[in-house]
C-alpha cells in the first residue's frame, strides 16, 4: 500500500520477547519520516474528518484503485510537514500515527498478522523508555495501545477496498487533470481520479442502491465534497515558496477541524 511504501519502513523486525530483550521505544514526536510522502492512504473509518482538512483523490496501481490522501503537488514532498517535522494540518492520516509500528502478514502463510517495528526509525532503543514488554513478558501497555490502533485500521482497510472497487466497477472513477496556479506558476497534477459526478447522479437506480449498501456511495460524496481542500494545498504551497513559517495559525486549520476519529491514539 501506498503509505507503506513511501514511509520508507526499511527494517522491520517483529515484536517479540526474544527480538525485543533490554529494547525499549520512544514516542513518535513529529512526522518527518513522512515528509517525502505525496500520498497518505485512507480508510473509511477516516472520512468524517479527512473530508474536511485533506483533498482525497483515487490512484490506480497495477490493477487494482485505491482511496489516498493527497499531500502535495507533486512527488518527493508533503506539504502538510514543516522543516521541524510538524504537523500543519488538522487531520493526521492513521497511516502515519502508528510510526515506528506497522502490522504485517505472518511469513507461514497463515492469517495471523505481527506487530513490526522500523529499527532504522531512530525510535529504538536500549535506553530505560516504554520497553516493549514487562516483567511476564506481556505486551506493555503503550506497546498494546499502539497494537490496538493498528489492528482497527487494518481490520478497515477490507472494506475500504471493497468500496472502491465497487465505484471502479460502476465505471465512477474518472481522470482529475488538476491544474492550479501557486504565485505566477501554474503546476499540473499527474495520475489523479476523482468521481465523475455526471455518471454518479444519472446512475439507475438499481445501481445507485446498490452502492448505497455499502461504503461507496458515503466514499464517493466525501472526495467530491473534499476537492475543495486543495486550497489547503495551495496555500501551504505557497507558503513554502515564500520561505515563511508554517505555523497551522497562519493557515487557520487547527480552528476549523478537530483532531478526534473512530480509529483516534494518543493526542493525534
Amino acid at each position: 500500500l501506498i503509505p507503506h511504501r513511501e514511509c520508507v519502513m526499511t527494517k522491520l523486525l517483529p515484536v517479540s520477547p526474544e527480538n525485543c530483550a533490554n529494547k525499549s521505544w520512544l514516542p513518535l514526536s513529529g512526522y518527518g519520516f513522512a515528509a517525502g510522502t505525496q500520498f497518505a492512504s485512507i480508510v473509511a473509518a477516516e472520512l468524517a474528518k479527512a473530508v474536511h482538512a485533506l483533498p482525497l483523490v483515487f490512484v490506480q496501481q497495477a490493477n487494482s484503485f485505491q482511496l489516498v490522501a493527497l499531500l502535495s503537488l507533486g512527488p518527493g514532498e508533503n506539504l502538510f510537514v514543516d522543516s521541524k517535522g510538524l504537523w500543519q494540518g488538522a487531520y493526521i492520516p492513521a497511516c502515519f500515527r502508528g510510526h515506528p509500528f506497522r502490522l504485517a502478514k505472518a511469513p507461514d502463510g497463515s492469517n495471523n498478522i505481527l506487530l513490526c517495528v522500523d529499527e532504522d526509525s531512530g525510535l529504538v532503543t536500549g535506553g530505560n523508555r516504554t520497553p516493549f514488554f514487562d516483567a511476564e513478558g506481556k505486551l506493555t501497555k503503550p506497546t498494546q495501545q499502539i497494537f490496538e490502533f493498528l489492528q482497527s485500521v487494518w481490520q478497515n482497510m477490507h472494506p475500504t477496498q471493497q468500496a472502491v472497487t465497487a465505484l471502479a466497477n460502476a465505471g465512477l472513477l474518472a481522470p482529475w487533470p488538476l491544474r492550479v496556479k501557486v504565485g505566477q506558476k501554474e503546476i499540473a497534477v499527474q495520475g489523479l481520479l476523482r468521481i465523475d459526478e455526471g455518471k454518479l447522479y444519472s446512475m439507475e437506480e438499481q445501481a445507485f442502491l446498490q452502492l448505497r449498501k455499502t461504503l461507496a456511495l458515503p466514499m464517493a460524496y466525501a472526495q467530491l465534497f473534499s476537492m475543495a481542500n486543495v486550497q489547503i494545498l495551495v496555500r501551504l504551497a505557497q507558503i513554502r515558496a515564500e520561505q515563511k513559517p508554517q505555523a497551522p495559525a497562519e493557515v487557520d486549520l487547527n480552528k476549523l477541524f478537530g483532531q478526534e476519529d473512530l480509529i483516534s491514539f494518543g493526542d493525534n
